[in-house]
């Protein structure tokens, strides 16, 4: 049942999303990821996956500045979900970043463009599981580093270290409360994938060390590979978790609708139930 509901929902999405999307000519309201796919667990179970991800376009009235540099706050939601033991996440945060302000080019202009440039992402949100089992607030500052363009290539304008989402790297502090959620039928764990095996206890402080590390390789920008590591490190309970990934991704239609096999190993946020599980299935990019 939870499978034929996880359908409907991604058959509504996809038809609803591309209908809110503006004429070529007018940029999106919004950007984000939509994906739904067919998983096999590592208890062998067949399972249903589905990823949501969105977040207002970028929009001059929310960008920030001051003499050390620029920055953006907007809104960000990500929901991850599946049946059986599949990973799972519900993120919903306030999100920006603030760039500094890199060495000066022949004009005495700030140069973006040939030299490394410091990145500092900070989001303050709620993190928590599909049935609320194990909501969190959590505060998240980091540095990222976008590195200098190469050759400019009119297919991938945003092909430097750091801003092409396929080639990044980061350290992020994150700091927050973990709640107590009040405990029914409903709630209780169903599957693998609903176990908290998180050492982080209820109604007491969290603080994450988390670093994040992605360098993909794309031939003639129809097939991507793209290995993906992440790690925490819970500093109140010396704890530490990993998820590793792999992506191969084959586009179908121009930066629009891919196909997607995905391998993940280890856990993550919020539950750290460790696990692997691979995935077969289509995403739509709006």
């Amino acid at each position: 049942m939870r499978n034929l509901r996880h359908l409907l929902l991604f058959a509504a999405l996809a038809a609803f999303l591309p209908s809110l999307l503006p004429a070529q000519e007018a940029p999106p309201a919004f950007t984000g990821d939509l994906g739904w796919s067919f998983i096999r667990t590592e208890l062998e179970r067949e399972a249903v996956g589905l990823l949501i991800e969105f977040s207002p376009q970028l929009n001059q009235g929310r960008y920030l500045s001051g003499s050390g540099g620029a920055g953006y706050l907007g809104p960000s939601f990500a929901l991850r979900t599946g049946s059986d033991d599949a990973f799972e996440s519900i993120l919903a945060k306030v999100t920006g970043f603030w760039i500094g302000t890199p060495p000066l080019d022949e004009d005495n202009e700030p140069d973006y463009i040939r030299h490394w440039v410091h990145v500092f992402p900070f989001s303050a949100g709620l993190e928590t599981d599909r049935d609320f089992t194990t909501p969190a607030g959590v505060i998240e500052l980091g540095w990222t580093p976008l590195g200098p363009r190469g050759r400019i290539n009119p297919a991938r304008p945003q092909a430097r270290f750091g801003l092409a989402p396929d080639r990044r790297f980061g350290l992020f502090l994150q700091g927050g409360y973990k709640f107590k959620a009040a405990e029914n039928p409903a709630s209780l764990p169903s599957g693998a994938g609903d176990l908290d095996a998180s050492a982080e206890k209820p109604d007491a402080a969290l603080a994450r060390i988390k670093a994040e590390l992605a360098y993909g390789f794309d031939w003639e920008d129809r097939v991507l590979l793209l290995p993906l590591g992440t790690v925490w490190y819970d500093v109140v309970n010396g704890e530490v978790y990993f998820r590793a990934e792999g992506l191969i991704r084959f586009m179908l239609v121009q930066n629009r609708y891919f196909l997607d096999f995905r391998y993940e190993k280890g856990s993550g946020a919020p539950k750290f139930n460790e696990g692997d599980q691979f995935s077969a299935g289509l995403a739509i990019a709006f």
